[in-house]
């Protein structure tokens, strides 16, 4: 960021990163923030040792997937318009990323200072 630009918030970092990202780009962070999950998820389930102590390492990863989907999600709306049944879904499934990536940033900052001070704390 040069001296002369004006200091941005989160949302329009998001916006403008959504924007500049390519189609493949966002498809691609769909896809390897889901697998990603996905095997944490597998992982958790099929009763490997310590596998919930990894369960912070799907945060990131379902926050990837957010924002891929949240790009499609904008990017389409832009080229649609706002009339009709399939703006509105695309409309309800950038909402929806957009509330999952917030929860994904609460539950991170949530969980390290749960590491940081609770350390401190005992």
């Amino acid at each position: 960021m040069s001296s002369t630009e004006t200091p941005q918030d989160l949302s329009t970092l998001w916006r403008n990163t959504a924007h500049r990202a390519t189609d493949a780009q966002l498809i691609a962070c769909v896809i390897l923030g889901l697998v990603a999950s996905g095997v944490v998820g597998i992982a958790m389930l099929a009763g490997i040792d310590n596998a919930f102590e990894w369960w912070p390492a799907v945060l990131p990863c379902v926050l990837i997937a957010a924002f891929g989907l949240w790009g499609i999600t904008d990017r389409e709306l832009g080229e649609r318009g706002r009339a009709g049944a399939v703006p509105r879904v695309l409309a309800v499934a950038r909402w929806c990323s957009a509330a999952v990536a917030t929860l994904v940033l609460i539950v991170g900052a949530l969980e390290f200072l749960r590491l940081t001070v609770g350390t401190w704390i005992s």
